[in-house]
């Protein structure tokens, strides 16, 4: 109508092309159609986006789901179209993308195959427009990007499902810049609101309770939303900060600026440890086994990293009681350029943290004691504490109770039986005990199974303890395989368990100059024999 308007068409012409339009069906079902949503809007605003998210994210998954029955008859159709299918639908909201961070660290819970291949979610989150991180930094700082820095990139470094990262430059230094990504905080909550629907669905059916899916939801929605605002992560690089203060060699950034979209900090330097391994185990050959990165460190660096990381592990399970959620070898960055001619350790991306109540850092370090003896049976009374379940009372994760599992006391108790069994069978041929050459990976890989065999539900908590104990036996693996950190953390595990806390805290240097020695006698003895430590798969 405006066109004909604007061509000073005459007035029958513009009456008889009204009336067309209006004869149209479609047209008149439309109108019905707005009409009723525009009703609906004005009346419950948040009833309309939330259906309206829930249609964009149902177009998003189906391929994924319809795909599903045939993943669990074929592999080949599970890796080449059910997980690329899968993959692409959480990258369409902020709260998937970080679900499948998340679940690629649960084999608790998912098959490792899916595990692996969400793994890539943590590295290849989509970023924004550089004209949207340019106009939420102004509007934080209060003035232009050329007036407030010295410099500044468009390019992100880095982009995560929240926000992404710039570099730039601030009264001469280098910071870098985190700006989250637009509409975060409402799509947040509506895919959240979401999920708790589709729980309490999960949790309806008998056979799936013991997932306790709303709990699970409601723990990972709390610490996501937090996670949401980048002042949050300001406050726990300032608590964990104060905690490694006194450790010159480990620095974590400092905020210097902080809104619910935009965090400055000073930049860590170093790089990612992971690029270190993996470029490494990517240019492998037989003829030249080390080559990248990897050869640029010395034996001792590669030491210096692997002991360190345990220090830094074992400072904040046994004497903070506050864990970085997320302590994989893409957060931790190791630079050549410390003190000392070793380096520096520096932690990044905080946002998600961990604290742990005293239930929870107590059975946790029970179940490290007993890997420690060899004792697969108190290994399994102190997992099946974590779902709040037999072996004991306190519940550190929250579990559903009665063993955690859904089902009554009768059946959860002979579960508890039968896992108990498991662990022991499985630790009979894993795990002697110290001083044995005790594989944490594989005790801890062969553990998540049982606990996903035999439907035991843990805590959240307890599981980024596990996660990133493997990430450190992991990385050790790959970077000094002499290095056992079970007989590493010996003496602080043993100190712990025989002393009470209040004589532990009075002793614990004493401990942690044990663990130096014993550092220092497996580098004297790489150097004496000189290895030359290859990465190894």
């Amino acid at each position: 109508l405006g066109t004909l308007a604007q061509a000073n068409e005459p007035r029958s012409v513009v009456l008889r092309s009204v009336v067309a339009m209006a004869s149209s069906r479609l047209l008149r079902r439309c109108a019905v159609i707005s009409l009723l949503l525009a009703l609906l809007l004005a009346c419950a605003p948040q009833t309309v986006l939330l259906l309206n998210r829930a249609l964009v994210l149902s177009l998003a998954l189906s391929p994924a789901v319809l795909l599903s029955p045939a993943a669990a008859a074929s592999s080949t159709i599970q890796q080449c179209l059910f997980l690329p299918a899968l993959r692409h639908a959480l990258g369409r909201s902020a709260a998937l993308t970080k679900w499948g961070q998340w679940a690629a660290t649960r084999p608790d819970l998912v098959p490792p195959s899916v595990c692996e291949a969400l793994s890539v979610l943590h590295a290849h989150a989509p970023a924004h427009a550089a004209a949207i991180s340019r106009a939420e930094v102004e509007a934080a700082t209060g003035a232009s990007i050329e007036d407030y820095f010295d410099a500044w990139e468009d390019e992100p470094l880095a982009s995560g499902s929240i926000g992404q990262v710039h570099l730039a430059r601030l009264n001469g230094s280098a910071v870098a810049v985190k700006v989250r990504h637009p509409r975060v905080g409402a799509e947040l909550e509506a895919d959240f609101r979401l999920l708790e629907l589709l729980a309490r669905a999960v949790d309806s059916v008998p056979g799936l309770r013991w997932l306790d899916a709303q709990s699970t939801v409601k723990q990972f929605g709390w610490a996501l939303q937090r996670q949401a605002s980048l002042e949050e992560e300001a406050r726990w690089l300032r608590l964990v900060g104060r905690n490694f203060e006194a450790w010159g060699d480990v620095l974590l950034p400092a905020p210097l600026s902080a809104s619910p979209s935009v965090l400055i900090e000073t930049l860590v330097p170093g790089a990612p440890i992971g690029e270190y391994i993996n470029f490494a185990a990517a240019t492998a050959s037989a003829h030249d086994p080390i080559r990248g990165r990897a050869r640029q460190l010395s034996v001792a660096q590669r030491h210096y990293i692997v002991q360190r990381g345990v220090d830094i592990y074992y400072k904040m399970l046994l004497a903070d009681n506050l864990m970085h959620a997320d302590l994989h070898p893409g957060n931790l960055l190791f630079s050549a350029d410390g003190r000392g001619g070793l380096g520096t350790i520096g932690m990044v991306d905080l946002g998600m943290t961990a604290v742990l109540t005293a239930s929870e850092q107590h059975n946790f370090i029970g179940f490290l004691q007993a890997v420690g003896e060899g004792d697969g049976r108190a290994a399994a009374r102190c997992v099946l504490r974590w779902a709040g379940g037999g072996g004991g009372s306190g519940s550190g994760g929250g579990g559903s109770g009665g063993g955690g599992y859904g089902a009554p006391a009768g059946e959860a108790s002979l579960r508890d039986v039968a896992f108990a069994d498991a662990m022991a069978s499985s630790f009979g041929r894993h795990c002697r005990g110290y001083g044995h050459g005790i594989d944490l990976g594989v005790v801890l890989r062969e553990t998540l199974s049982l606990i996903r065999e035999h439907r035991v539900a843990v805590g959240a908590n307890y599981v980024t303890l596990v996660v990133n104990a493997m990430c450190l036996e992991g990385m050790a693996r790959q970077l000094v395989p002499e290095y056992n950190v079970m007989d590493a953390a010996r003496p602080l595990l043993v100190a712990h368990a025989k002393l009470p806390r209040s004589i532990f805290g009075a002793i614990s240097p004493a401990a942690r100059f044990a663990k130096r020695v014993h550092d220092r006698t497996v580098l004297q003895r790489l150097l004496r024999e000189g290895a030359r430590i290859a990465p190894r798969e």
